[in-house]
């Protein structure tokens, strides 16, 4: 009756672990694997981690290195954001991936901003 006891109880730890790291990757931050040709400050194949809870309160800012999915693609990509603009009531995002290629994107096909590790100095 012990044993059934711990048997359980571990169970019961072992799926309280795996759900926390199943709500962490899938709502709050992930690994992405750096594919195709990417941006200068990564390198293809380097694993990034992104952040994707920050833009559900603050809108993305010039500058920031993120993940996206534009609308006629279906690979992530990986680019920085260089123009916000305003049009038609809604927040535009001009995003500059690899090969100096620009996207224009909308906040809901931005995945996630890059948090680590930081960007490679491109100067």
């Amino acid at each position: 009756m012990k044993l059934l006891k711990i048997i359980g109880v571990v169970f019961i730890g072992l799926v309280a672990i795996l759900g926390l790291y199943l709500v962490v990757t899938f709502f709050v931050v992930s690994p992405f694997e750096v594919q195709g040709m990417p941006i200068k400050a990564f390198d293809r194949g380097e694993i990034v981690w992104i952040e994707k809870i920050s833009y559900k309160f603050n809108e993305p800012a010039v500058g920031d290195n993120v993940i996206f999915l534009p609308k006629d693609r279906s690979q992530n990509l990986i680019g920085t954001i260089e123009k916000i603009d305003i049009q038609d009531g809604y927040t535009l995002f001009s995003i500059t991936s690899s090969g100096d290629y620009s996207h224009i994107v909308k906040l809901n096909e931005i995945k996630g901003r890059i948090f680590y590790p930081p960007p490679k100095n491109t100067q």
